[in-house]
């Protein structure tokens, strides 16, 4: 967590080394398969089961039938592995984002819409920090650093190559652009692009990155119960 604070607030060094301690503890692996790292949907027709950590998974939420479900399959999911199927995403979408030869295509399925299958069993945990994150906090915050000496000792180079063979994926070049690029590509639909966004200041659609509208009001009984409480902007 204190990598990812570290990454949003701008203090690079203290992000490479947050991240670097947690890649170099050896408690945690990439999972084998990029769908290794989310809990595994059930086959269609068949009820789902509460699911472990991946290995990959250094904090992540608990479920289980007795405590409830996996919020983000309410949202994320289809019909078909009990979610409400909210989120549809587009084909087209995806096809400029992924090229075929990318495994993370393969993340999404098609049931009459397309889904993404992060959040495809409604009793699987909730990742919310994976190893992958690590590798590519280390490997921008180094890149930004340049040219002191990488912290860790691994060049951005070979930490974007772990994440993107992983994928399938061969890797020529680790430049801000590229590994900036890879958040996207790993990160699909895991809550990363707002932040991301706001934190290199680039503007989301025809939205500034920092526009008001980008911000949640503060709920109304919140002010009922706090006259001190100002609305923010716009609201």
């Amino acid at each position: 967590m204190l990598a990812r604070i570290y990454l949003q607030m701008g203090n690079y060094s203290a992000a490479a080394a947050a991240a670097n301690r947690v890649i170099t503890s050896g408690n945690y692996q990439l999972s084998s398969t990029y769908l290794g790292a989310f809990p595994k949907m059930p086959e269609s027709g068949k009820p789902a089961k509460p699911g472990d950590n991946t290995k990959e998974d250094v904090f992540a939420m608990q479920v289980t039938t007795l405590t409830g479900f996996n919020g983000f399959n309410e949202f994320y999911g289809s019909s078909t592995f009990g979610g409400r199927g909210d989120a549809v995403i587009s084909k087209d979408w995806i096809d400029e984002t992924y090229s075929a030869d990318d495994d993370r295509i393969n993340a999404f399925y098609d049931d009459d819409d397309l889904f993404t299958a992060k959040y495809g069993n409604q009793y699987g945990n909730v990742p919310v920090i994976r190893l992958a994150e690590m590798y590519l906090i280390r490997a921008e915050s180094n890149v930004r650093l340049a040219p002191a000496a990488p912290i860790g000792g691994v060049t951005p180079l070979e930490d974007l190559a772990t994440i993107r063979s992983r994928a399938g994926l061969t890797t020529n070049t680790a430049t801000l652009s590229d590994i900036l690029n890879e958040r996207k590509l790993e990160f699909a639909f895991e809550g990363f692009s707002l932040h991301d966004a706001k934190r290199t200041q680039t503007n989301i659609g025809s939205l500034p990155w920092n526009s008001t509208k980008l911000v949640f009001p503060i709920p109304q009984r919140e002010i009922d119960a706090n006259k001190n409480l100002i609305q923010n902007a716009d609201y």
